[in-house]
């Protein structure tokens, strides 16, 4: 307090800093606001998600398309055609075009780029050989964000009385990852997860699939047809690709121009 004649006047107030501090009160609780709104719109759509009714689609058809592999491919039933994502697997990448993709299937499967490609086209390859016959999808017709611009839809798949998804993880051709809801038999997602663990690491134990040159050292004459394309088309050299992308620490720089400039990628909605 500052005397002024016989009285007392209190201390002048900075108008500035207090405009300021004003200012960045409001600006922290639109923060807040919008933290909070997002949260809940991410909340009610994963709880509407989940409400969502099965239905079972009987006697689909596997239909060819340029973009089909292990775990994503188009399915016909009756006279609807849709990209179907699996649930509950990630098979390995075909080509290089998500490069960050195909490093974390390298990475956890412990090979190298090129075999990685080739675990891939096999994974592709089986999946297209067991739905030659009439299988059973049941989805929820929940939308699995994709890089495309045609909207696929998760799924659990049927064929006779196995489950794709528990065949390509038990031969080696996928690992137990992503989107992952509770049964149509109203099993829980992580025991059944929990089952798809054990045939991964029953798969790896046998050494099956892309699990079969896992961290084995390869020779010059090992090099694999897709390698050399992938020199010829100047993506890398032969020592690059052979070894684990775990080394490799600039993978992300080097593959950098081929990333999709629309599109975001995310566990959840993996192709």
């Amino acid at each position: 307090m500052v005397a002024d004649g016989g009285g007392v006047r209190p201390p002048r107030t900075n108008a500035k800093a207090v405009s300021v501090i004003t200012r960045m009160n409001t600006l922290t609780l639109c923060r807040i606001a919008a933290i909070v709104l997002f949260l809940s719109i991410t909340i009610g759509a994963t709880g509407a998600a989940e409400r969502k009714e099965w239905v079972t689609l009987t006697n689909c058809q596997y239909m060819a398309a340029k973009y089909n592999d292990g775990d994503s491919f188009r399915v016909r039933s009756g006279t609807n055609e849709f990209t179907l994502r699996l649930y509950f697997v990630d098979a390995p990448e075909t080509t290089l075009t998500y490069p960050e993709r195909t490093r974390q299937q390298s990475e956890h499967f412990g090979i190298t780029l090129d075999e990685a490609l080739k675990a891939g086209a096999r994974a592709s390859e089986r999946t297209r050989e067991l739905l030659q016959q009439p299988f059973v999808v049941r989805t929820r017709w929940a939308s699995a964000a994709g890089r495309g611009r045609e909207t696929r839809y998760y799924g659990l798949v049927e064929v006779g009385d196995k489950s794709l998804a528990e065949v390509l993880v038990g031969e080696g051709l996928a690992q137990a990852k992503g989107v992952a809801p509770n049964l149509p038999s109203g099993e829980k997602a992580t025991a059944y997860r929990k089952r798809l663990e054990d045939l991964e690491g029953e798969a790896r134990q046998k050494r099956l699939g892309a699990w079969a040159t896992s961290a084995v050292q390869k020779t010059e004459g090992e090099i694999r047809p897709v390698t050399d394309g992938l020199v010829k088309a100047g993506l890398g050299t032969k020592k690059f690709l052979k070894k684990p992308l775990a080394s490799c620490f600039a993978f992300d720089i080097f593959f950098a121009p081929l990333r999709p400039k629309d599109g975001t990628d995310s566990m959840i909605a993996d192709r």
